[in-house]
This record gives structure tokens, sequence and C-alpha cells, in this order.
């Protein structure tokens, strides 16, 4: 399984309909993955149910609003069904770009056990980390 995994907490539209924009990017762009979305106690139930209304999502209620909420985005990979993992940023929108990114990196690489990817973006690049790869 192929996990996209982002992290939610507040009511702020920007990561809110941010999530809901790249649920939809990421549908395009990575047609066999999931998206998984980690949402804390505060999230609007009107946003919880766009996502849910994707059959590709799954959003797991986490009972915090903290910003240390933002390490569950990295919970995907210590799933015995999840292969491949990459989280994101609501506010980063999936784009072109990082699917160039992402499909180079793993048609490159031989998998060993798993493979997790943290995209982060600059102005310039897209940067991606990665562990328990061999190239």
């Amino acid at each position: 399984m192929k996990i996209i995994s982002y992290v939610l907490y507040g009511k702020h539209k920007l990561y809110n309909n941010g999530a809901y924009l790249n649920a939809i990017m990421a549908k395009e762009y990575y047609p066999d993955f999931e998206v998984w979305i980690y949402g804390g106690f505060d999230v609007p139930e009107e946003y919880i149910s766009q996502y849910t209304s994707f059959p590709f999502v799954k959003y797991i209620t986490i009972n915090t609003n903290q910003s240390y909420l933002k390490c569950y985005r990295y919970i995907p990979i210590d799933n015995k069904n999840v292969s491949v993992c990459f989280s994101r940023d609501a506010d980063s929108r999936v784009t072109k770009r990082d699917q160039w990114c992402i499909n180079e990196f793993l048609k490159n690489i031989k998998i060993v056990t798993k493979t997790f990817i943290s995209v982060g973006e600059s102005w310039y690049v897209v940067i991606i980390r990665s562990s328990e790869v061999h190239a």
C-alpha cells in the first residue's frame, strides 16, 4: 500500500481547504496512493465530511489539537501493509514537479523494506528525505 499522509488541527481554512485540494490532486498525480489525514479533535465536521467523501481518503481523529500532532503523519510507515509513504504539509499543494521527483526517486531505488519520503518545499527545491532504501 502507498500512502500520502497529512496532519490537520484547528479551524484555519488555509490548512483545511488545502487538505481537500491536495486529496483531489493526489488522486490525479498518484492514482495508486491512499491519502491518510490525521486530524485533531478541533477540525470542523464540514471539512471531515469533505475528506471522507473520497473513497481513497482515510481520516483518523487524534484526541489532541496541539502542534505535536504533526508527528502523527509519520505513523503510516510503521503499518505492516504500507510499503511507501510520503508526508506533506496540508498547505503545500501536490504538483507535477512533486510527481516527477517522487516517481524518479521510486524508480531509481530498490525498496528494501519500506520507503518513507518527507517532502518539504522552498522556492527553489523539493527536498526528499528517505529511510531504509538502497540505490
